[in-house]
């Protein structure tokens, strides 16, 4: 079945639901299909033009000739690239979207290994033209990202390695990485690599989720401090003041706070190791030497290389008071 043309609209065919055989796309207008179809039982062959899915999903198995910008699958809607699998193997889906002009963004599975479960085991993609919605980052990042489905397995684990253009650069892909959203979390691979314009999980042991958002990231993933508290409740403290920090937005992990002293005891740029987990995390300032209000101010909060200034709920203050005859260390008096 050859569908041609070469001027005009792009025209709606209802195909079989089962199709064997040959489909070949030849229409510089773009062929829309408007219903769900299998082909996992013949083959798709582009020549010309654009084959739009729209919200149908298409089961593909082979396809012949070179896809690129001007002759793909266009899967920026709810529909799928759905292809069949019978195990351990590498498909590459040939999809992309539209987005003030035709872009060709394929993406290649590779499984490494799966358990499959019932009569099918199926692998299903679409792409769409924007920021993952789940990214907070502000720079450095793909305005585009790939829906990943799997059904028909117990246990599986595979790679992928997508292909993005220019135009879908946000900041620097540089400092962009492959990132994968799932059940919540964000999984952080390697980095692009700007020559080839791809991003990949290659190399970190797989990826076992069945259902995932895969995008470019910056690889550089700033602290959330938007809502950062700072307890000042402590009434009198020497040697150290232990600082109580709360944010709803901070993500677990091991920080370095950068802070100033002002009032009885002064210093600019001070840091302190900070464990935060479930919103709350403390951390000791330097040794206080003056009694007296002093007020602590959090500047700046870093994960690794990754940091983030703060600028609100950031301030206590905190009265310095005599350590007791005797004292030997951090005390707290009341």
């Amino acid at each position: 079945m050859q569908h041609t043309g070469s001027s005009g609209t792009a025209g709606a065919y209802a195909l079989p639901a089962t199709l064997t055989g040959y489909l070949y796309i030849n229409n510089n207008s773009g062929v829309i299909l408007d219903q769900a179809t299998d082909l996992s039982g013949g083959r798709l062959g582009f020549t010309s033009g654009i084959l739009n899915i729209g919200s149908n999903n298409l089961t593909l198995g082979l396809y012949t000739g070179t896809p690129s910008a001007s002759k793909m699958i266009e899967a920026d809607g709810s529909g799928k690239v759905v292809n069949k699998s019978s195990g351990a193997g590498q498909f590459t889906y040939p999809i992309g979207y539209f987005s003030s002009g035709y872009y060709y963004s394929p993406i290649t599975v590779t499984v490494n290994s799966v358990t499959i479960t019932g009569s099918a085991f199926n692998m299903s993609v679409n792409v769409t033209p924007s920021e993952e919605p789940h990214n907070t980052n502000v720079s450095d990042y793909l305005k585009l990202y790939w829906s990943m489905s799997i059904s028909g397995t117990s246990a599986v684990n595979y790679d992928v390695t997508a292909i993005y253009p220019g135009s879908a650069i946000q900041g620097t892909d540089a400092n962009i990485s492959m990132g994968e959203y799932s059940g919540g979390t964000w999984t952080k691979f390697g980095a692009a690599n700007t020559g080839a314009k791809s991003i990949t999980t290659t190399g970190f042991g797989g990826v076992t989720n069945t259902s995932a958002d895969f995008t470019g990231i910056s690889t550089c993933i700033k602290p959330n401090v938007s809502s950062l508290g700072t307890n000042g409740s402590y009434s009198a403290i020497t040697y150290g003041t232990l600082v109580s920090v709360t944010s709803g937005t901070l993500a677990n992990g091991a920080y370095t706070v950068t802070y100033n002293l002002a009032g009885a005891n002064t210093a600019t740029g001070s840091t302190a190791a900070m464990a935060f987990s479930s919103g709350t995390g403390t951390f000791t300032t330097s040794t206080l030497t003056h009694t007296g209000i002093t007020t602590v101010t959090i500047t700046n909060i870093a994960l690794g290389s990754c940091s983030s200034t703060v600028s609100g709920g950031n301030t206590a203050a905190y009265s310095v008071n005599a350590a007791p005859a005797g004292a030997a260390g951090p005390c707290v008096c009341h």
